[in-house]
């Protein structure tokens, strides 16, 4: 009993701690070709750390349980979202060069604080993404043509390490390209943009993982999976809490913040309609809904 009392309290802090230590040990000593790769193996060796764990000491033992989804969401998860994350970014990089000319890119790479230490430029970096991505989020809610396309991600009926990257193609490029657009324009380093992608492969994977963990006084920093279970709650005035992706920084700041003291999360999914579980039902499905 002691053992899991002290899993259940460290195992969120020394897997987001522990990854970006051994990034930035690695990172110093790479190439800037490297980086992306190093993040990558950071990405599995915690899928294959999280999923373990889902099965020695889940949430919820019913959400080990498939659903008919794994297929689609091991392609989602872990060869699209990857992939357009990689995909928006070199996009916006030539969007940006195309529109911008080179005297006005050099005086906005100008303003970020290259002379910093690592660690306040990656959370500098973050504050600023995550503030857009938490308003393009809160869009998808409120906004019924947005709303057509986010409904994806909260159709799962499960919560799970597995389909943290279950996105709608539309709904993923649009939130990326909200959250990725200040680090493009701003010019951030390499090393600080593989950091990035690090912090947000790790988080992602846990705000879903099904592991009985408790984050403590980190739930007023990330986003864990106690916070985003209940954005995945069926019902609306709940699931319109806890909009940010990594950080929970501005939920707290706009009031959107929600985690109440002993009770668990009940049902999870969309009630409201019938969305298939197949990658190429969920693609045309919010179309149909388009008049």
């Amino acid at each position: 009993m002691r053992a899991r009392s002290v899993f259940r309290y460290s195992f969120y802090p020394l897997l987001v701690g522990g990854s970006l230590a051994i990034y930035f040990y690695f990172a110093r000593r790479s190439s800037i070709a490297t980086l992306s790769t190093l993040s990558a193996i950071i990405a599995l060796v915690s899928i294959a750390t999280i999923h373990v764990c889902e099965k020695w000491m889940p949430y919820r033992r019913s959400w080990n349980i498939s659903a008919g989804d794994r297929a689609t969401n091991l392609l989602l998860t872990n060869v699209v979202l990857p992939m357009g994350f990689k995909a928006v970014e070199i996009g916006l990089s030539l969007a940006i060069a195309s529109l911008l000319s080179e005297v006005v890119r050099e005086k906005l790479h100008g303003l970020w604080p290259a002379h910093w230490g690592l660690t306040a430029q990656l959370a500098l970096a973050l504050l600023l993404c995550e503030f857009f991505f938490y308003w393009i989020h809160r869009w998808g809610h409120t906004s019924p043509q947005l709303w057509k396309f986010h409904s994806i991600h909260h159709a799962v009926k499960r919560v799970y390490w597995n389909n943290s990257g279950r996105f709608h193609p539309v709904d993923m490029i649009l939130n990326l390209t909200f959250y990725l657009a200040p680090l493009v324009l701003l010019g951030v380093p390499p090393i600080i943009v593989g950091a990035f992608a690090t912090v947000n492969a790790v988080t992602g994977l846990l705000e879903h993982a099904n592991v009985d963990y408790k984050a403590g006084p980190f739930n007023f920093i990330f986003n864990t999976a106690e916070l985003h279970r209940w954005h995945h709650s069926t019902d609306p005035e709940v699931s319109s809490k806890n909009f940010g992706k990594a950080l929970c920084i501005w939920d707290l700041v706009f009031k959107s913040w929600y985690l109440p003291k002993d009770k668990e999360v009940g049902e999870v999914g969309v009630t409201t309609e019938l969305i298939p579980e197949d990658l190429l039902g969920q693609i045309v499905h919010p179309f149909k809904k388009i008049s």
